[in-house]
């Protein structure tokens, strides 16, 4: 045998050595250390055991939100970067589908969180929403008045109630997540703001005599404008879409109007 077939017979089992080797180190590499998805140990621990098996490229990714159809346009990318958020903005329903319904978008959150969760760290990303007057994406869904209206009703109780309501309605749809009104930290500041934009709004001179709420035994009421009978125009922009729409066909319910008289409104020109 020659000397070039004996060292080439000899150089394989070398070579198949070498790159098992390299196997098993790139799989122990790839061992996760997985107690920080132990629930009975102390987040403070958990948190660490995390980080520490995080790059740098997860780390600024997990503070990432970016909006869905980025992640409809190429689901891969929450399973290959592990980005933190995805936001349903106004125009971005469940497959384009302003009537969508709840079970809908919770199989469209429910979606993108399997892909969150095959990253090899299996971090879950947090869904989220604009449920600023209302869970206002959701057709169907309560719409209440925005909040410049319900600060002038001075009713924080009801505010509250409202808040309570958008939780709920908003949970049901499969998103853990809003972003809703918040108290500023400069009350005096927001308060002053407060006062100086509210003109119209403004609930009587007299705080015992308020306007608002209407009496109801009230015979009879003008209700004038171009948004006097239109139901898109009364819930106004972050409704469905980032702007709100003109007519009755934005989402179902009926217009102010039908609220006092509960039948037909004979609409005047």
């Amino acid at each position: 045998m020659s000397t070039f077939n004996s060292r080439f017979i000899m150089s394989v089992p070398v070579l198949e050595l070498v790159l098992l080797l390299l196997l098993v180190a790139s799989a122990a590499a790839e061992v996760i250390d997985t107690r920080y998805k132990d629930p009975k140990l102390p987040m403070n621990l958990r948190i660490k055991f995390l980080m520490e098996q995080m790059t740098l490229e997860e780390k600024i990714a997990q503070m990432a939100q970016i909006n869905r159809l980025q992640a409809e346009a190429d689901p891969k990318i929450l399973r290959d970067y592990s980005i933190g958020s995805l936001i349903t903005a106004p125009d971005s329903p469940p497959g384009g589908d302003h009537r969508a319904s709840a079970e809908q978008w919770v199989d469209m959150v429910n979606g993108y969180q399997r892909w969150s969760l095959f990253h090899r760290l299996g971090i879950p990303m947090l869904y989220a929403t604009d449920s600023v007057h209302g869970h206002n994406n959701l057709y169907r869904a309560t719409i209440f008045p925005h909040n410049v209206g319900l600060g002038a009703t001075r009713d924080p109780e009801l505010v509250k109630r409202i808040g309570a309501v958008t939780a709920i309605e908003t949970r049901a749809s499969g998103i853990p997540y809003v972003f809703a009104p918040c108290i500023a930290a400069h009350r005096h500041l927001a308060r002053e703001a407060v006062r100086k934009s509210l003109v119209l709004l403004k609930n009587g001179k007299d705080a015992t005599k308020p306007l608002i709420p209407l009496p109801t035994k009230t015979s009879k009421i003008l209700v004038a404008g171009t948004h006097a009978n239109n139901l898109g125009l009364q819930c106004g922009a972050w409704t469905i879409t980032w702007q709100g729409q003109n007519g009755h066909n934005l989402t179902t319910g009926r217009p102010l109007p039908y609220g006092r008289t509960g039948g037909n409104l004979k609409e005047r020109e």
